[in-house]
C-alpha cells in the first residue's frame, strides 16, 4: 500500500504479514541466545594460534603466539671479562626447510657454522660447528627466552623442565600438552635457567671455567603433534624471475604525495619552540605536535650533494613525514664525522660535516620537517683526560664509553664539552645556533646507553675494575636507601630489579 493510500489492507495480506513479524522476532530471539552463548562460552588458546618457524635472522628458531615470539633462541658469546663476542650471522634457505648458517668471521676469528634439516613437519635438527679460532677465553653458548606471559594465558607455568643427563630442556605451551624438545649431543657443559630466573635458559658449549672448544654439535627440536615447523617467509615468496620489474620505486621519487600535510607548517619552526604541555607536546603558539619520522644517518648527512639534499627533503615530505632523526654524525666507523680532532687541547668539530648538516636542517624545514638531533651515537673518546681510562672497554680505534657516563665524571665532561659546541654551532645557511632554532625539536643525549639491560654487568665486583665498581656500588647504595629499597638487590644489573 502505497504512502497516504486509503485503501483497506487484505485481511489475507494482514494474516501473512502477522506470521512473517512473529516469525521475525523469534528469530531474532534465538540469533541473540545464540550470539550471548559464544560470548559466554570460553576460547581457549588453540595451538593455532602458535607459529614454529627456522629463524633466519637468529640462525635456530622461534615459536610465536598472536605474532608474538613466545621462545626464541639466540647465540650469546663472549671472551675475557665478559666482553661480548657474538659473531654476525648469514643464514640461508637451500631446500625446503633446510638451511645454513654462517658467521660472518674473518680467518682466524671465532666462527659458527651450521646445516639445518627437517626430519619432518615436526623435528629439525641442526649440525652445529664451533671454532674459537685465536680466541682462548671464549665462552657462551645460546639462550632461549620465554614469554611466560603468552604461556599463562592458556594456564601453563611457562617453566621448561631439563633433561637428567643435562642434555637438553622441555616445555608445555599449554597445560596437558605435549612439550616442546630441545636436545644437544655430545652433552654442552651446562643447561641451566640464567641466574635461576625462568624467563631465560641458557646452553653452555663453555664457560670462563671451561672455555670453549672447536667440535661439532647434533641438536635438534621437536615439536608436539598439534605444532608444525612453517616455511619461512622467503621459503613462501616466489623467486626472483626475468619478468619482475625492477627499479619501480628509486631513491627520487615516491608512490604519493602527502606533502600536503606539511603545507601551514613550511618553514619547520615557524610555531616556536617545542615543549610538553599538561602531558602533550606543543609548539610555542599552542599548536598540538604529532610527528611521524624517519631515520637520516652515517654517510647520507656527509656524501650528499646540496641539490641531491633539496631533492631528499621534498621526498620525505611527499612521502608524509614531518621529523627526521639525524644519526650516527659522530660515530668513529663513518669517515668523515662531525668531530675533526679530540686530544688534549679538547674536541673539534669538522666545519665541512658540519656545513653538511646545516644544508640538511634547512633543506628539511623548508618542507616543513623538523629535526631530531642525536648528541653522542658512537664516539670513540680521546684517552686523554679520562679518569681510569685503562677499565674503560677498548675498541679498535679507542676507548668506548658506553656505561661509563653514568659514573665517571670525566666522560660526561667531555660529552658536555661536545654538545656545547654543537649547541653553539651557527647554522651556516640559516644564522641561527643550533640552540636557537626552533626546527630542532629534539636533542637525544646519549643512544642506546644505559646500565640496566647494556652495560650495568660491566660494573659488577667481579669485573676488577676497581675504580668503576667502586662508584657503581656506592651509587646503588644510595639510590636503594633513599627509594627504601634493598640495597643487596639494586646493584644487580642482570636481574629485573624493584
Amino acid at each position: 500500500m502505497e504512502p497516504g493510500d486509503a485503501r483497506a489492507e487484505d485481511p489475507l495480506q494482514k494474516a501473512e504479514n502477522r506470521e512473517w513479524n512473529n516469525l521475525m522476532r523469534l528469530t531474532a530471539v534465538r540469533v541473540l541466545l545464540l550470539a550471548i552463548a559464544v560470548v559466554l562460552m570460553p576460547v581457549p588458546l588453540a595451538s593455532a594460534h602458535d607459529l614454529a618457524q627456522f629463524d633466519l635472522k637468529s640462525g635456530l628458531f622461534r615459536v610465536a603466539r598472536g605474532g608474538a615470539p613466545m621462545l626464541q633462541g639466540n647465540f650469546v658469546f663472549w671472551s675475557g671479562k665478559w666482553q661480548w663476542n657474538t659473531p654476525g650471522l648469514n643464514a640461508d634457505v637451500t631446500g625446503p626447510l633446510q638451511y645454513t648458517v654462517v658467521s660472518r668471521s674473518k680467518p682466524g676469528e671465532f666462527s659458527i657454522k651450521a646445516s639445518v634439516k627437517a626430519d619432518g613437519p615436526r623435528r629439525i635438527t641442526w649440525t652445529l660447528t664451533f671454532d674459537p679460532g685465536a680466541t682462548a677465553d671464549l665462552f657462551g653458548g645460546i639462550s632461549f627466552r620465554i614469554d611466560r606471559a603468552l604461556m599463562q594465558a592458556t594456564g601453563s607455568d611457562g617453566i621448561a623442565t631439563f633433561a637428567e643427563d643435562g642434555t637438553g630442556w622441555s616445555i608445555a605451551l599449554a597445560p596437558g600438552a605435549a612439550p616442546v624438545k630441545f636436545s644437544i649431543e655430545p652433552k654442552p657443559v651446562r643447561v641451566a635457567f640464567e641466574r635461576n630466573q625462568p624467563e631465560e635458559i641458557r646452553v653452555y658449549f663453555g664457560t670462563p671455567e671451561v672455555p670453549l672448544a672447536a667440535g661439532t654439535y647434533r641438536m635438534t627440536v621437536e615439536l608436539p603433534d598439534d605444532l608444525n615447523f612453517e616455511p619461512t617467509t622467503v621459503e613462501r615468496l616466489a623467486p626472483p624471475s626475468a619478468d619482475w620489474y625492477g627499479d619501480l620505486l628509486t631513491a627520487s621519487e615516491f608512490p604519493v604525495d602527502l606533502s600536503y600535510l606539511n603545507a601551514s607548517e613550511k618553514p619547520a619552526g615557524k610555531r616556536g619552540f617545542l615543549a610538553e604541555t599538561n602531558g602533550q607536546l606543543a609548539f610555542a603558539d599552542g599548536t598540538r605536535a604529532r610527528f611521524w619520522g624517519a631515520n637520516l644517518t652515517a654517510y647520507a648527512l656527509f656524501q650528499t650533494s646540496q641539490a641531491e639534499t633539496v631533492r631528499q627533503a621534498k621526498r620525505l615530505s611527499r612521502l608524509g613525514f614531518n621529523l627526521v632523526r639525524i644519526h650516527h654524525l659522530d660515530s668513529a666507523w663513518v669517515k668523515p664525522n662531525i668531530i675533526a680532532s679530540d686530544g688534549a687541547d679538547g674536541v673539534k668539530l669538522d666545519p665541512e660535516a658540519m656545513r653538511a648538516l646545516d644544508w640538511w636542517i634547512k633543506a628539511l624545514a623548508d618542507e616543513g620537517i623538523y629535526i631530531w638531533f642525536d648528541l653522542n651515537d658512537g664516539r670513540i673518546f680521546s684517552p686523554e683526560g679520562l679518569e681510569a681510562a685503562a677499565e674503560i672497554n677498548q675498541r679498535r680505534e679507542g676507548p668506548s664509553t658506553e656505561g661509563f657516563a653514568y659514573l665517571n665524571a670525566s666522560v660526561e665532561a667531555k660529552m658536555r664539552e661536545l654538545n656545547s659546541l654543537i649547541l653553539g654551532h651557527v647554522n651556516a645557511f640559516t644564522g641561527h645556533a643550533y640552540r636557537d632554532d626552533p626546527s630542532i625539536a629534539f636533542y637525544l643525549i646519549t643512544n642506546e646507553n644505559d646500565l640496566t639491560h647494556h652495560f650495568g654487568n660491566a660494573f659488577l665486583p667481579s669485573t676488577k675494575r676497581a675504580y668503576h665498581s667502586g662508584l657503581y656500588m656506592a651509587a646503588a647504595g644510595e639510590f636503594a636507601a633513599a627509594h627504601g629499597l634493598n640495597a643487596d638487590k639494586v646493584w644487580r644489573a642482570w636481574e629485573f630489579g624493584p
